[in-house]
């Protein structure tokens, strides 16, 4: 229901718009995102229902990042804003390799921890691309270079100064543990990380609705993991069942894959024509009218 949901917000009449042949762009477009929600809604029931492993279940992630590539050859312009959110889909399914099939391969063995971080790195620059993609679109909205929009050097300030203070006070809890050391700067620098990409993407609402969203739930399903892996460790996490972060996961890369087509919209720049002052009142004087000179017969 969520995702079909989804569908009626992102194509306000979609489903009237399939039988109208006048259209068949917009009906194949309908076609393809109905198709694409019924898969992961029933792939995501197969898993609840214990029906498919967790192995299988990637499939619906892949799925995601398919259809987010369909969504960009056939109906986005292809710009770079478009290109960034299929990339990071693509980056989820390379780290999900690490930490849905090599770590719990290799439990128990010393490079379990080592697929674990790979994996978490490959996240942390999926959030990275996603940080870029918004900041870029927002920079291309207004006209200007992303490079040179204050905002972008201030979020990144504000990033780095929190990263910076939560690994200094960190030190002393894993001092002479460098294992658990470098898992958990590596969670610090993810999760500040995912947390500010949805004040962002919370900041520039309007320029894609569905991508807080989708980032919102993939932060839940990482906070889920975070407190299994503290289950695993011994300490009292109740409630937390493995295999509950898939409920929010697949969900979150399916809302990202259509986030590629909300970000096909075109953005309107606004500049103010030269000889304006701020008001968009003409500075200069007008014009004579020109002699309305009638047409002979």
């Amino acid at each position: 229901m969520l995702f079909l949901l989804i569908a009626v917000i992102l194509k306000g009449r979609m489903l009237k718009e399939l039988f109208h042949a006048q259209n068949i762009q917009k009906s194949l477009q309908t076609a393809a995102v109905v198709t694409f929600l019924l898969f992961e809604t029933l792939w995501l029931t197969l898993y609840l229902a214990g029906v498919i492993a967790q192995q299988v279940g990637y499939i619906g992630i892949v799925a995601s990042f398919i259809f987010s590539v369909i969504f960009l050859l056939l109906w986005t312009p292809r710009k770079r804003e478009h290109i960034l959110l299929t990339a990071g889909l693509l980056g989820a399914c390379i780290a999900d390799i690490f930490l849905v099939f090599l770590f719990p391969m290799n439990q128990g063995k010393p490079e379990a921890e080592a697929f674990i971080a790979i994996g978490m790195i490959l996240f942390f620059g999926v959030q990275t691309i996603y940080f870029f993609q918004m900041h870029y679109t927002a920079a291309k909205a207004l006209g200007l270079k992303m490079f040179k929009r204050k905002l972008f050097w201030i979020d990144i300030s504000i990033r780095a100064t929190i990263i910076a203070g939560m690994s200094i006070a960190a030190i002393p809890v894993f001092w002479g543990h460098a294992a658990m050391g470098v898992m958990l700067f590596v969670a610090i620098f993810y999760v500040v990380h995912s947390v500010a990409n949805i004040a962002l993407g919370a900041f520039h609402f309007k320029h894609n609705p569905l991508l807080p969203v989708g980032l919102a739930l993939l932060l839940i399903c990482d906070a889920i993991i975070g407190a299994i892996f503290l289950k695993g460790a011994g300490l009292d996490v109740r409630y937390i069942a493995d295999g509950t972060q898939w409920l929010f996961y697949i969900p979150s890369q399916t809302i990202l894959a259509l986030a590629v087509l909300m970000s096909g919209k075109k953005f309107t720049v606004h500049t103010e024509p030269a000889g304006t002052d701020e008001s968009g009142v003409s500075k200069e004087e007008p014009a004579e009218e020109a002699p309305n000179e009638s047409v002979p017969e």
